[in-house]
Protein backbone atom coordinates (compact mmCIF):
# COMPACT_ATOMS: atom_id res chain seq x y z
CA UNK A 1 0.00 0.00 0.00
CA UNK A 2 1.17 3.51 -1.03
CA UNK A 3 2.19 5.49 1.75
CA UNK A 4 -0.02 8.48 2.02
CA UNK A 5 0.60 12.14 0.80
CA UNK A 6 2.18 14.32 3.11
CA UNK A 7 -1.03 16.55 2.05
CA UNK A 8 -3.29 14.14 2.97
CA UNK A 9 -1.98 13.54 6.83
CA UNK A 10 -4.15 14.72 9.72
CA UNK A 11 -2.39 18.26 10.23
CA UNK A 12 -1.56 20.05 12.98
CA UNK A 13 -4.01 22.29 14.87
CA UNK A 14 -3.85 25.90 13.58
CA UNK A 15 -5.77 29.02 14.41
CA UNK A 16 -9.19 28.85 11.85
CA UNK A 17 -9.64 31.67 9.85
CA UNK A 18 -12.24 32.84 11.60
CA UNK A 19 -14.26 32.72 15.15
CA UNK A 20 -16.53 30.05 14.16
CA UNK A 21 -16.55 27.41 10.71
CA UNK A 22 -20.10 28.13 9.24
CA UNK A 23 -20.57 24.70 8.02
CA UNK A 24 -20.69 23.24 11.56
CA UNK A 25 -23.06 25.90 12.81
CA UNK A 26 -25.41 25.16 9.55
CA UNK A 27 -24.76 20.89 10.26
CA UNK A 28 -25.12 21.97 13.98
CA UNK A 29 -28.59 23.90 12.79
CA UNK A 30 -30.05 21.06 10.93
CA UNK A 31 -29.46 18.73 14.03
CA UNK A 32 -31.74 21.49 15.89
CA UNK A 33 -34.44 21.53 12.66
CA UNK A 34 -34.47 17.57 12.63
CA UNK A 35 -34.27 17.50 16.53
CA UNK A 36 -37.66 19.79 16.22
CA UNK A 37 -39.10 17.43 14.06
CA UNK A 38 -38.89 14.23 16.37
CA UNK A 39 -40.09 16.02 19.32
CA UNK A 40 -42.79 17.23 17.43
CA UNK A 41 -43.80 13.62 16.34
CA UNK A 42 -43.16 12.50 20.09
CA UNK A 43 -46.21 15.10 20.98
CA UNK A 44 -48.61 15.47 18.14
CA UNK A 45 -48.42 11.91 16.23
CA UNK A 46 -51.07 8.93 17.30
CA UNK A 47 -49.00 6.40 16.70
CA UNK A 48 -46.41 7.81 18.75
CA UNK A 49 -48.75 7.89 21.90
CA UNK A 50 -49.52 4.38 20.95
CA UNK A 51 -45.84 3.06 22.03
CA UNK A 52 -45.61 2.03 17.91
CA UNK A 53 -42.28 1.77 16.33
CA UNK A 54 -42.19 3.88 13.30
CA UNK A 55 -39.45 1.87 11.81
CA UNK A 56 -41.12 -1.63 12.74
CA UNK A 57 -41.41 -2.71 8.11
CA UNK A 58 -44.52 -4.10 8.97
CA UNK A 59 -46.41 -1.41 11.02
CA UNK A 60 -45.31 1.78 9.22
CA UNK A 61 -45.38 3.85 5.82
CA UNK A 62 -42.93 5.05 3.77
CA UNK A 63 -43.59 8.08 5.08
CA UNK A 64 -43.06 7.79 8.38
CA UNK A 65 -39.93 5.19 8.35
CA UNK A 66 -37.95 9.00 6.85
CA UNK A 67 -39.29 10.95 9.46
CA UNK A 68 -38.29 9.10 12.29
CA UNK A 69 -34.91 7.70 10.79
CA UNK A 70 -33.68 11.44 9.54
CA UNK A 71 -34.13 12.15 12.84
CA UNK A 72 -31.45 9.34 14.30
CA UNK A 73 -29.00 11.77 12.93
CA UNK A 74 -29.57 14.38 15.48
CA UNK A 75 -28.17 12.74 19.11
CA UNK A 76 -24.52 11.59 17.54
CA UNK A 77 -24.20 14.41 15.59
CA UNK A 78 -25.25 16.66 18.45
CA UNK A 79 -22.31 14.89 20.61
CA UNK A 80 -19.81 14.48 17.68
CA UNK A 81 -19.99 18.36 17.58
CA UNK A 82 -19.55 19.05 20.68
CA UNK A 83 -16.32 16.65 20.67
CA UNK A 84 -15.07 18.82 18.04
CA UNK A 85 -16.12 22.46 19.82
CA UNK A 86 -14.31 21.22 22.79
CA UNK A 87 -11.09 20.56 20.81
CA UNK A 88 -11.17 24.39 19.23
CA UNK A 89 -11.88 25.98 22.48
CA UNK A 90 -9.02 24.22 23.72
CA UNK A 91 -6.68 25.14 20.70
CA UNK A 92 -7.97 28.49 19.87
CA UNK A 93 -4.16 30.01 19.90
CA UNK A 94 -2.94 26.87 17.67
CA UNK A 95 -1.30 25.09 20.75
CA UNK A 96 -2.11 23.63 23.87
CA UNK A 97 -0.45 24.48 26.69
CA UNK A 98 -0.99 23.37 30.56
CA UNK A 99 -3.03 26.46 30.91
CA UNK A 100 -5.40 26.09 28.44
CA UNK A 101 -5.77 22.89 28.90
CA UNK A 102 -6.49 23.60 33.07
CA UNK A 103 -9.08 26.16 31.48
CA UNK A 104 -10.41 23.80 29.23
CA UNK A 105 -11.13 21.01 31.86
CA UNK A 106 -12.62 23.46 34.35
CA UNK A 107 -15.05 24.61 32.04
CA UNK A 108 -16.43 21.00 30.73
CA UNK A 109 -16.49 20.36 34.36
CA UNK A 110 -18.58 23.33 35.21
CA UNK A 111 -20.70 22.84 31.94
CA UNK A 112 -21.03 19.03 32.31
CA UNK A 113 -22.25 20.12 35.74
CA UNK A 114 -24.90 22.47 34.82
CA UNK A 115 -26.31 20.52 32.41
CA UNK A 116 -26.87 17.51 34.58
CA UNK A 117 -28.97 20.29 36.70
CA UNK A 118 -30.80 21.31 33.65
CA UNK A 119 -31.97 17.52 32.52
CA UNK A 120 -33.22 17.01 36.36
CA UNK A 121 -34.70 20.08 37.09
CA UNK A 122 -35.80 23.03 33.83
CA UNK A 123 -36.16 20.02 31.15
CA UNK A 124 -37.96 17.63 33.16
CA UNK A 125 -39.89 19.98 34.35
CA UNK A 126 -41.04 22.53 32.27
CA UNK A 127 -39.88 20.48 28.91
CA UNK A 128 -41.37 16.60 29.55
CA UNK A 129 -43.76 17.01 31.83
CA UNK A 130 -45.07 20.51 32.19
CA UNK A 131 -45.06 19.71 36.52
CA UNK A 132 -42.83 21.09 39.34
CA UNK A 133 -43.48 18.11 41.25
CA UNK A 134 -42.53 14.86 39.01
CA UNK A 135 -42.45 11.67 39.82
CA UNK A 136 -40.02 10.29 37.24
CA UNK A 137 -36.47 11.71 36.09
CA UNK A 138 -35.32 11.29 32.84
CA UNK A 139 -31.94 10.63 31.76
CA UNK A 140 -31.79 11.80 28.13
CA UNK A 141 -29.13 13.45 25.29
CA UNK A 142 -28.46 16.42 28.03
CA UNK A 143 -27.42 13.97 30.73
CA UNK A 144 -25.27 12.15 28.37
CA UNK A 145 -23.74 15.23 26.72
CA UNK A 146 -22.88 16.51 30.31
CA UNK A 147 -21.70 13.42 31.75
CA UNK A 148 -19.44 12.61 28.60
CA UNK A 149 -17.74 16.66 29.00
CA UNK A 150 -17.15 15.99 32.76
CA UNK A 151 -15.40 12.70 31.68
CA UNK A 152 -13.29 14.21 28.82
CA UNK A 153 -12.45 17.44 31.33
CA UNK A 154 -9.84 14.45 32.77
CA UNK A 155 -9.29 12.84 29.27
CA UNK A 156 -7.59 15.81 27.83
CA UNK A 157 -5.15 15.48 30.02
CA UNK A 158 -4.36 12.19 27.78
CA UNK A 159 -1.98 12.20 24.57
CA UNK A 160 -4.39 12.84 21.71
CA UNK A 161 -4.13 9.94 20.15
CA UNK A 162 -5.01 7.59 23.34
CA UNK A 163 -8.54 9.53 23.26
CA UNK A 164 -8.77 9.32 19.72
CA UNK A 165 -8.07 5.21 20.35
CA UNK A 166 -10.44 5.16 23.25
CA UNK A 167 -13.50 7.10 21.43
CA UNK A 168 -12.95 4.17 18.45
CA UNK A 169 -12.56 1.38 20.99
CA UNK A 170 -15.44 2.42 22.99
CA UNK A 171 -18.09 2.67 19.67
CA UNK A 172 -16.43 -0.53 17.97
CA UNK A 173 -16.29 -2.74 21.11
CA UNK A 174 -19.48 -2.15 23.86
CA UNK A 175 -21.68 -4.27 21.24
CA UNK A 176 -19.59 -7.15 22.83
CA UNK A 177 -21.27 -6.59 26.02
CA UNK A 178 -24.58 -6.43 25.39
CA UNK A 179 -25.50 -9.41 26.86
CA UNK A 180 -23.95 -8.04 30.11
CA UNK A 181 -26.91 -7.62 32.00
CA UNK A 182 -27.63 -5.36 35.29
CA UNK A 183 -28.13 -8.76 37.13
CA UNK A 184 -24.90 -10.03 35.97
CA UNK A 185 -23.00 -6.59 37.93
CA UNK A 186 -24.80 -7.75 41.14
CA UNK A 187 -24.16 -4.92 43.32
CA UNK A 188 -22.92 -2.72 41.12
CA UNK A 189 -26.05 -2.96 38.60
CA UNK A 190 -27.15 0.61 38.59
CA UNK A 191 -23.59 1.71 37.83
CA UNK A 192 -23.86 -0.41 34.82
CA UNK A 193 -27.37 0.38 33.85
CA UNK A 194 -25.65 4.16 33.83
CA UNK A 195 -23.20 2.86 31.59
CA UNK A 196 -24.75 0.81 29.32
CA UNK A 197 -28.43 0.03 29.90
CA UNK A 198 -31.46 1.66 28.87
CA UNK A 199 -34.74 1.22 31.53
CA UNK A 200 -35.33 2.20 35.09
CA UNK A 201 -32.56 2.28 37.73
CA UNK A 202 -32.37 0.38 40.43
CA UNK A 203 -32.24 1.39 43.94
CA UNK A 204 -34.94 4.57 43.88
CA UNK A 205 -37.79 3.93 46.37
CA UNK A 206 -39.77 7.13 45.83
CA UNK A 207 -38.72 8.88 42.50
CA UNK A 208 -38.06 6.78 39.41
CA UNK A 209 -34.76 7.57 37.44
CA UNK A 210 -34.75 5.93 34.03
CA UNK A 211 -32.22 5.56 31.71
CA UNK A 212 -32.35 6.79 28.45
CA UNK A 213 -29.58 7.57 27.46
CA UNK A 214 -26.52 5.11 28.75
CA UNK A 215 -23.51 6.98 28.93
CA UNK A 216 -20.62 4.41 27.76
CA UNK A 217 -21.54 4.41 24.04
CA UNK A 218 -22.29 8.27 23.92
CA UNK A 219 -19.30 9.23 25.55
CA UNK A 220 -17.26 7.38 22.69
CA UNK A 221 -19.00 9.51 20.38
CA UNK A 222 -17.87 12.60 21.91
CA UNK A 223 -14.40 11.24 22.25
CA UNK A 224 -14.31 11.04 18.32
CA UNK A 225 -15.64 14.49 17.67
CA UNK A 226 -12.90 15.66 19.78
CA UNK A 227 -10.22 13.54 17.77
CA UNK A 228 -11.63 14.84 14.65
CA UNK A 229 -11.03 18.23 15.99
CA UNK A 230 -7.41 19.34 14.03
CA UNK A 231 -9.10 18.22 11.12
CA UNK A 232 -12.00 20.06 11.41
CA UNK A 233 -9.18 23.34 11.75
CA UNK A 234 -7.26 22.60 8.93
CA UNK A 235 -7.67 24.05 5.40
CA UNK A 236 -11.10 23.26 3.77
CA UNK A 237 -9.47 20.85 0.96
CA UNK A 238 -8.01 19.13 3.54
CA UNK A 239 -10.91 18.53 5.84
CA UNK A 240 -13.11 18.10 3.14
CA UNK A 241 -11.35 15.14 1.74
CA UNK A 242 -11.41 14.05 5.35
CA UNK A 243 -14.83 14.47 5.14
CA UNK A 244 -15.56 12.17 2.12
CA UNK A 245 -13.05 9.48 3.15
CA UNK A 246 -14.52 8.99 6.92
CA UNK A 247 -18.23 9.51 5.44
CA UNK A 248 -18.33 6.98 2.68
CA UNK A 249 -15.74 4.77 5.25
CA UNK A 250 -18.83 4.48 7.61
CA UNK A 251 -21.21 3.68 5.39
CA UNK A 252 -19.18 1.23 3.71
CA UNK A 253 -18.67 -0.58 7.55
CA UNK A 254 -22.16 -0.39 7.86
CA UNK A 255 -23.23 -2.03 4.74
CA UNK A 256 -20.64 -4.80 5.38
CA UNK A 257 -21.36 -5.34 9.19
CA UNK A 258 -25.09 -4.94 9.56
CA UNK A 259 -25.91 -6.40 5.82
CA UNK A 260 -24.13 -9.11 7.12
CA UNK A 261 -25.44 -9.49 10.18
CA UNK A 262 -22.25 -9.87 11.88
CA UNK A 263 -21.60 -7.53 14.47
CA UNK A 264 -22.89 -3.92 15.56
CA UNK A 265 -26.17 -4.28 16.56
CA UNK A 266 -28.10 -6.34 19.02
CA UNK A 267 -31.00 -7.65 16.74
CA UNK A 268 -30.45 -9.04 13.50
CA UNK A 269 -32.37 -8.40 10.76
CA UNK A 270 -34.19 -10.59 8.48
CA UNK A 271 -35.10 -10.45 4.93
CA UNK A 272 -38.76 -9.09 4.15
CA UNK A 273 -41.07 -9.88 1.48
CA UNK A 274 -39.08 -6.94 -0.70
CA UNK A 275 -35.98 -5.32 -1.17
CA UNK A 276 -37.50 -2.10 0.21
CA UNK A 277 -39.02 -3.52 3.59
CA UNK A 278 -35.79 -5.40 3.40
CA UNK A 279 -33.81 -2.03 3.57
CA UNK A 280 -35.87 -0.68 5.87
CA UNK A 281 -35.14 -3.73 8.29
CA UNK A 282 -31.36 -3.05 8.01
CA UNK A 283 -31.65 1.00 8.99
CA UNK A 284 -33.78 -0.44 11.82
CA UNK A 285 -30.76 -0.33 13.91
CA UNK A 286 -30.63 0.25 18.03
CA UNK A 287 -30.42 3.92 19.37
CA UNK A 288 -30.57 3.65 22.98
CA UNK A 289 -27.84 2.36 23.13
CA UNK A 290 -26.66 3.41 20.20
CA UNK A 291 -24.99 0.47 18.54
CA UNK A 292 -22.14 0.80 16.09
CA UNK A 293 -24.41 0.03 13.08
CA UNK A 294 -26.02 2.98 14.32
CA UNK A 295 -23.57 5.63 14.39
CA UNK A 296 -21.53 4.63 11.28
CA UNK A 297 -25.00 4.77 9.51
CA UNK A 298 -25.72 8.37 11.06
CA UNK A 299 -22.49 10.09 11.49
CA UNK A 300 -21.49 8.77 7.74
CA UNK A 301 -24.00 10.17 6.35
CA UNK A 302 -23.79 13.03 8.60
CA UNK A 303 -20.24 13.77 7.41
CA UNK A 304 -21.36 13.65 4.41
CA UNK A 305 -23.60 16.42 4.62
CA UNK A 306 -20.97 18.56 6.47
CA UNK A 307 -18.97 17.95 3.55
CA UNK A 308 -21.42 19.01 1.33
CA UNK A 309 -22.59 21.95 3.37
CA UNK A 310 -18.56 23.25 3.83
CA UNK A 311 -18.21 22.56 -0.24
CA UNK A 312 -21.36 24.55 -1.53
CA UNK A 313 -23.89 24.91 0.90
CA UNK A 314 -26.68 27.77 -0.77
CA UNK A 315 -26.82 30.88 0.40
CA UNK A 316 -30.80 30.39 1.51
CA UNK A 317 -29.78 27.65 4.35
CA UNK A 318 -27.89 30.70 5.92
CA UNK A 319 -30.55 30.70 8.13
CA UNK A 320 -29.29 27.60 9.85
CA UNK A 321 -25.97 28.79 11.24
CA UNK A 322 -28.44 31.41 13.16
CA UNK A 323 -29.92 28.31 14.88
CA UNK A 324 -26.81 26.21 15.10
CA UNK A 325 -24.43 29.11 16.86
CA UNK A 326 -26.69 29.62 19.66
CA UNK A 327 -28.16 25.29 19.91
CA UNK A 328 -28.91 25.07 23.72
CA UNK A 329 -30.82 28.49 23.82
CA UNK A 330 -32.94 26.63 21.31
CA UNK A 331 -32.93 23.24 22.73
CA UNK A 332 -34.15 25.36 26.24
CA UNK A 333 -36.80 26.61 24.23
CA UNK A 334 -38.23 24.05 22.02
CA UNK A 335 -39.60 21.41 24.36
CA UNK A 336 -41.55 23.98 26.51
CA UNK A 337 -43.19 25.75 23.02
CA UNK A 338 -43.64 21.93 21.41
CA UNK A 339 -45.40 20.51 24.60
CA UNK A 340 -47.51 23.60 25.37
CA UNK A 341 -48.87 23.36 21.74
CA UNK A 342 -49.73 20.03 21.47
CA UNK A 343 -51.84 20.57 24.97
CA UNK A 344 -53.40 23.55 23.11
CA UNK A 345 -54.14 21.47 20.43
CA UNK A 346 -56.07 18.94 22.21
CA UNK A 347 -57.86 21.23 23.99
CA UNK A 348 -59.40 22.92 20.93
CA UNK A 349 -59.89 20.39 18.95
CA UNK A 350 -60.32 17.63 21.32
CA UNK A 351 -61.64 19.54 24.15
CA UNK A 352 -59.20 18.10 26.46
CA UNK A 353 -55.08 19.57 26.96
CA UNK A 354 -55.58 19.23 30.29
CA UNK A 355 -53.71 15.47 30.22
CA UNK A 356 -50.46 16.30 29.39
CA UNK A 357 -49.77 18.30 32.35
CA UNK A 358 -48.36 16.94 35.91
CA UNK A 359 -49.67 13.22 37.21
CA UNK A 360 -52.29 12.87 34.66
CA UNK A 361 -49.40 12.78 31.57
CA UNK A 362 -47.13 11.19 34.46
CA UNK A 363 -49.26 8.42 34.66
CA UNK A 364 -48.30 6.24 31.44
CA UNK A 365 -44.88 7.04 31.48
CA UNK A 366 -45.05 11.37 29.93
CA UNK A 367 -41.99 11.74 27.91
CA UNK A 368 -40.82 8.65 27.69
CA UNK A 369 -40.69 7.40 24.67
CA UNK A 370 -41.60 4.21 23.85
CA UNK A 371 -43.24 3.77 27.35
CA UNK A 372 -46.21 4.85 26.27
CA UNK A 373 -49.66 2.54 26.65
CA UNK A 374 -52.81 3.02 24.62
CA UNK A 375 -55.61 4.28 26.58
CA UNK A 376 -53.86 4.86 29.64
CA UNK A 377 -55.22 6.19 32.85
CA UNK A 378 -56.63 10.01 32.70
CA UNK A 379 -55.59 10.02 28.99
CA UNK A 380 -58.29 10.30 26.07
CA UNK A 381 -59.13 7.74 24.03
CA UNK A 382 -57.46 8.38 20.68
CA UNK A 383 -54.79 11.15 21.33
CA UNK A 384 -52.67 12.92 18.71
CA UNK A 385 -53.45 13.60 15.06
CA UNK A 386 -51.72 13.02 11.67
CA UNK A 387 -48.44 13.07 10.42
CA UNK A 388 -49.28 15.95 8.19
CA UNK A 389 -50.28 18.33 11.13
CA UNK A 390 -47.21 17.07 13.08
CA UNK A 391 -45.31 18.54 9.71
CA UNK A 392 -47.67 21.78 9.64
CA UNK A 393 -46.41 22.51 13.78
CA UNK A 394 -42.97 21.65 13.05
CA UNK A 395 -42.79 24.45 10.54
CA UNK A 396 -44.47 26.73 12.85
CA UNK A 397 -42.42 25.71 15.62
CA UNK A 398 -38.80 26.30 13.67
CA UNK A 399 -40.32 30.02 12.33
CA UNK A 400 -41.14 30.83 16.41
CA UNK A 401 -37.77 30.00 17.58
CA UNK A 402 -35.60 31.64 14.83
CA UNK A 403 -36.21 35.09 15.83
CA UNK A 404 -35.71 34.22 19.08
CA UNK A 405 -32.19 32.32 18.24
CA UNK A 406 -31.14 35.29 15.76
CA UNK A 407 -31.72 37.90 19.13
CA UNK A 408 -30.09 35.51 21.36
CA UNK A 409 -26.84 34.82 18.73
CA UNK A 410 -26.67 38.99 18.28
CA UNK A 411 -26.62 39.25 22.22
CA UNK A 412 -23.56 36.51 22.46
CA UNK A 413 -22.16 38.42 19.98
CA UNK A 414 -21.77 41.96 21.02
CA UNK A 415 -21.84 40.24 24.97
CA UNK A 416 -18.59 38.29 26.05
CA UNK A 417 -19.78 37.62 29.75
CA UNK A 418 -18.78 34.23 30.79
CA UNK A 419 -22.08 33.08 31.56
CA UNK A 420 -23.20 33.07 28.50
CA UNK A 421 -21.13 30.27 27.17
CA UNK A 422 -23.20 28.06 29.20
CA UNK A 423 -26.34 28.61 27.20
Amino acid sequence: MAAPRASDRVPPPTEPAGPRLASMDQLRGLVIVLMALDHVRDFFHAAAYRGENPLDVDHTTGVLYATRWVTHLCAPTFLFLAGVGAYWRGHRGGGFPRAARAELSRFLVTRGLWLLVLELTYIAWLGWYMSFEPARYQLQVIWALGASMIVLAALIWLPHAWIAALGIAIVALHNATDRFTAADAGALAPVWQLLHLQGPLAGFASIQVRVGYPLLPWLGVLLLGYAFGPIAMAPAARRQRWQLRLGLGALAAFAILRGGNLYGDPTPWLPQRDALRSMGAIGNVQKYPPSLAYVLATLGVAMLVWRWLDRRAPRTLGWLTVLGAVPMFVYLLHLPLIHGLAAAFHQVLRGDGGWLFGARYMANGGGVIGARLAHAPGWPDAPGFSLAVVYLVWIGVIALLYPLARWFAEVKRRDRRWWLSYV
